[in-house]
């Protein structure tokens, strides 16, 4: 398996407010508000952070348990980002995706943080 190193779209208006990220599709019309957690999914997809790496650096900077699942969650994050059109290549998360045995993130532990949540604003 070769290794997946997403890549955002770089032509997205993009304006932090407070711990959320709003970026516009001035193409498409649309408005997607990420919360802190697909706010730095969406940093990190730099083509130079595998999902591993970002898992890794979800799991320091909020903490997060060893037992949650933390990959799982930086791949249906990036998978919703490819679903909605803002990632360069949007394949390479949708095969990040279905390699992966995630599982919803409502599946998540109690102690684990909230997961990424990215939702388009209308």
């Amino acid at each position: 398996m070769s290794a997946i190193y997403p890549l955002h779209r770089s032509d997205l208006v993009a304006r932090e407010i407070e711990d959320e990220l709003v970026l516009f599709d001035a193409a498409d019309e649309i408005v997607h508000v990420l919360n802190a957690t697909a706010r730095l999914v969406w940093h990190l997809c730099d083509a130079q952070h595998t999902p591993d790496d970002m898992a890794q650096v979800l799991r320091t900077h909020f903490a997060i348990p060893l037992d949650c699942d933390v990959l799982a969650d930086v791949t249906e994050t990036l998978a919703v980002f490819s679903t909605k059109g803002l990632l360069q290549d949007p394949e390479r998360a949708l095969t990040a995706q279905a390699e992966s045995d995630s599982r919803p993130l409502a599946d998540s532990p109690a102690d684990c943080k909230e997961g990424a949540s990215a939702h388009e604003a209308g």
